[in-house]
C-alpha cells in the first residue's frame, strides 16, 4: 500500500512502537495545560451550572420565537397580498 503495512501484525517491533507512541501521548496529556491545578491524590469536583450556559439558552429561546413569529408573519402577509390580486 501506499501508505506503508498496517499494525494487524504483532510483531515483536509493531507492538514496541505502538507502545512507544502511547507513551509519548499519554507524556504529552500529562504534562499539558489541561492538567494544570492537579496533583497526586486531587479529585475532580463539581462547579455548578455555568452562568454563560444560561445567556445562550435564553438568546436561543429569543432567536427561535423571533424565527417563529417572522414565519407566521409572513405567511399571513403572503395570503393577504394573495387576496389583493385575486
Amino acid at each position: 500500500s501506499q501508505y506503508g503495512s498496517p499494525y494487524n501484525e504483532f510483531t515483536d517491533a509493531n507492538v514496541y512502537f505502538t507502545k512507544q507512541a502511547m507513551a509519548h501521548i499519554l507524556y504529552t496529556v500529562a504534562n499539558s495545560n489541561a492538567m494544570n491545578g492537579f496533583t497526586h491524590g486531587a479529585t475532580l469536583g463539581y462547579t455548578g451550572f455555568p452562568v454563560y450556559y444560561l445567556v445562550i439558552i435564553v438568546l436561543y429561546a429569543i432567536a427561535g420565537v423571533l424565527l417563529v413569529v417572522g414565519t407566521i408573519s409572513t405567511v399571513r402577509a403572503v395570503k393577504a397580498n394573495k387576496t389583493k390580486d385575486e
